[in-house]
This record gives structure tokens, C-alpha cells and sequence, in this order.
């Protein structure tokens, strides 16, 4: 099982590395990004030459509390949007989208195939399982990395990659549209349950 991180040049460093598992991060490569000028990723010549590339992105709207996930499967042009109703964080649909991404059928039935998933979102340093959704994506990419050589690539948002553009517009299609089905649709986080209870106690106090 293949899983790297790759960025730039460090693509080659990762080469040298023991295999990532279950671990999806590796500290010193987040720490490196931190405090980087998007720039930085694009003067840095980051080769997206692998078989299969795409692109994942979460959003949420702050004036109708919707949110959504998109993927762009650059390699075909597939589009997919996935709205995930009220209830769910910006965090939560970025893993979702890196999740469904990772369960493509189309992807799935590949075999030693270079695969690079893209996204802007801190989703790709996750580096334990902090909630269901988040141990689901784990071993999805893990499956998914049985029989092929997988990349997760971290991109910098609204920089003009234009693969990332286009997943971003994706998720924000998806967040102008209402979730069929009992919500909430993945879960409510911790962070999503204290802001609630914050805003009954100061509404129940005026």
C-alpha cells in the first residue's frame, strides 16, 4: 500500500519515506506549508503526471447554513456535488468530499494506477481519526490504495489552479441546494453542538 503526501519537490522526499499508515500526514511537511505564500506552491513546479488526478473541496453558506461537497475528477471532466443539508461544518464537508472521492467506483476498479486526490482543506493533515466521518475517509483511502500508488496533494485555495476552481464551484453548487433526507446528514460535530448551546444560553439570559 502506497499513500504519500505530496508538495513540489518534496514529492521526491516522500519517495524515501516508510508507507504512511494509518497516519495520512506527516507533521514536518505542515509545518513546512504553514506561514507559505500561495506562490510558493506554484514556483515550486508541483507534477501532477499521475494517471488519475482530482480535486475535492467542502463549502457552507453562512447566509443560509447549507452546505456541500464537490469533486472534480480532472482526468475524465466527471463533476459531482453533494449537498449536505444544515448542520454540517466547513471541516465535515471537506472530509465528506475526500471520502466520496475516495469510494469512486471509477476509481476503485483500478489497479496499479498512479492516483493524485487535490484539496485546499486541512482535511489532508488529518492524522487521527477524530470522528466517525473522519475514520470512514481513513479507510476509504486506505482500500483505495490496496492496489494503486496514492497521492494526497494539499493546494492552495483561489490561487487560479484551475482544477481546484473548479471543485471549489462544485461545493459551493452544492451548498446552494437543500439535502434530500433526514439531517443531519453527516453527523454534527462537537464544535456545531457548543456553538448551539452557547447560542441557547445567551438567547435564554436576554
Amino acid at each position: 500500500m502506497n499513500i504519500f503526501i505530496g508538495f513540489g519537490d518534496i514529492r521526491r522526499q516522500t519517495s524515501k519515506l516508510p508507507e504512511i499508515a494509518p497516519n495520512f500526514a506527516c507533521f514536518w511537511l505542515l509545518n513546512f506549508l504553514r506561514g507559505r505564500p500561495p506562490k510558493f506552491w506554484t514556483s515550486n513546479g508541483v507534477i501532477l503526471d499521475d494517471k488519475v488526478v482530482c480535486f475535492t473541496d467542502g463549502s457552507r453558506s453562512d447566509h443560509s447554513g447549507l452546505a456541500g461537497a464537490g469533486v472534480y475528477v480532472q482526468t475524465d471532466e466527471k463533476k459531482l456535488v453533494f449537498p449536505l443539508g444544515h448542520h454540517t461544518t466547513v471541516f465535515q464537508a471537506e472530509v465528506y468530499a475526500l471520502l466520496i472521492c475516495a469510494k469512486l467506483e471509477s476509481l476503485l476498479h483500478r489497479n496499479n494506477c498512479s492516483i493524485a486526490i487535490c484539496s485546499d482543506s486541512s482535511a489532508v493533515s488529518a492524522h487521527k481519526a477524530t470522528s466517525g466521518l473522519v475514520a470512514d475517509a481513513m479507510s476509504a483511502l486506505k482500500t483505495l490504495a490496496v492496489y494503486n500508488s496514492l497521492r494526497l496533494i494539499w493546494v492552495p485555495g483561489h490561487c487560479g489552479i484551475a482544477g481546484n476552481e473548479k471543485a471549489d464551484a462544485l461545493a459551493k453548487q452544492a451548498s446552494a441546494s437543500y439535502f434530500t433526507g433526514p439531517e443531519p446528514s453527516v453527523g454534527i460535530s462537537v464544535s456545531t453542538i457548543y456553538s448551539s448551546i452557547n447560542e441557547w444560553t445567551a438567547h435564554a439570559l436576554t
